[in-house]
């Protein structure tokens, strides 16, 4: 039961009570239910409110400057009625927990703040660049949002909610799965992966505009999508397991190298700059739209048999495959083809470009014809030059 009286003496329980120009003497609120309607009902906006395994509850809309101190117990901001602005730093080494329909903003800078923000529901934003000092560790549960406005860097991540990103936010290490399982929205910002090594994402992540940057490599989970409703981009080595959909005028960009089983959905286009290796050794994948590769690029497709898909990659492309770059092939599994097979390892609607490198292609002790035309890209083991001067040699 808290306890609160004015400059006269008197005492009121405030429990369950709203409290409207009462002044708190002392800055500690332990063990109770503060419940406010503006920030005034609080006094004087300077100084420190402690909470320590006691919750404050807004029924207005409530904002204010002073420092928000949260105790070894723990403390809760409820948003029950109305909107949370915090401008003052939030200090302490306790748990934050924050609720309610109604969104709860922090924007002071929480260098002194040591411990954890827990958004059970709800939605937190975040203002001013400040608000995740390094070391914070925010955790959303299922249905909750966290809202990023400005840029933000050293929180680490957990839980299965939404980020909704308008501006960068650097996470550190282990802030994807198996910590985060949720849904990310990335809108003219860059999410940065601080991660140690791969991080995967499990869950739904939306580029309006975005970018996506794992330096350390980044893995799309199976079940899990990516998708780019504007012109977007991946930084680092991506696999991509589970399903990447490109909407109509888009192109989603992949700056490094990219492997993976998933197919490419969507009427956009997918252009890759490095390395594009087709499934996981090897496969059969899909492009609904279009597929660039850029004069940096490698298309890499490797042959272990005769089977399009199961022994030797298979690409369909729904639109226009436009080449560049070099093409390379791998045989797998001591695969040996005979002169003449013939691998049909493409097939789009049309294509435009050509690969830089030169014909035929020298795998091992075996050479590929590449053949071009309007359906698709087809691959001939041809005799070696040494091999065709014995066979046509006259007897």
């Amino acid at each position: 039961m808290a306890l609160f009286r004015q400059n006269s003496g008197q005492t009121f329980d405030a429990f369950y009570r709203v409290l409207r120009k009462i002044e708190i003497v002392g800055d500690r609120f332990s063990e109770g239910l503060l419940v406010i309607e503006s920030d005034a009902s609080l006094g004087a906006s300077s100084g420190t409110l402690t909470l320590d395994n006691a919750s404050l509850v807004l029924l207005g809309n409530v904002s204010g400057t002073r420092e928000l101190q949260i105790g070894g117990g723990g403390g809760t901001v409820e948003a029950s009625g109305g909107s949370g602005h915090f401008s003052g730093p939030l200090s302490g080494s306790g748990e934050l927990s924050l609720n309610g329909p109604h969104p709860i903003t922090l924007a002071g800078n929480n260098a002194g703040f040591t411990g954890t923000i827990e958004v059970s529901d709800g939605t937190l934003r975040t203002e001013g660049g400040n608000v995740f000092a390094p070391g914070i560790s925010v955790h959303l549960s299922s249905g909750a949002n966290l809202q990023v406005m400005d840029a933000e860097t050293g929180a680490s991540l957990s839980g299965s909610g939404t980020v909704l990103l308008h501006a960068n936010l650097a996470l550190a290490d282990n802030s994807v799965a198996p910590a985060f399982s949720g849904d990310l929205s990335i809108s003219n910002g860059t999410l940065v992966l601080l991660n140690d090594g791969q991080a995967e994402l499990t869950g739904d992540t939306v580029l309006d505009n975005g970018e996506l940057n794992a330096g350390q490599g980044l893995r799309l989970a199976s079940g899990a999508s990516l998708t780019a409703l504007s012109p977007s981009s991946v930084r680092g080595d991506m696999t991509n397991d589970g399903a990447v959909h490109v909407s109509s005028g888009s192109t989603l960009v992949f700056n490094d190298n990219v492997d993976g089983s998933g197919n490419y959905t969507g009427t956009g286009n997918v252009q890759f700059n490095q390395t594009f290796s087709p499934g996981n050794s090897p496969g059969d994948i899909s492009f609904e739209g279009d597929m660039t590769l850029q004069d940096t690029a490698t298309l890499l497709m490797e042959l272990g048999g005769q089977e399009p898909g199961a022994e030797f990659d298979f690409l369909q492309i729904g639109g226009t495959a436009t080449l560049g770059g070099q093409l390379q092939i791998a045989l797998l599994d001591d695969f040996s083809p005979s002169i003449g097979d013939e691998f049909l390892v493409a097939t789009w609607s049309n294509f435009t470009g050509q690969f830089s490198n030169s014909q035929p292609l020298q795998v091992e002790e075996h050479e590929f014809d590449v053949r071009l035309s309007d359906e698709g890209m087809t691959l001939v083991a041809i005799p070696e030059p040494a091999t065709w001067a014995l066979v046509s040699a006259p007897r």
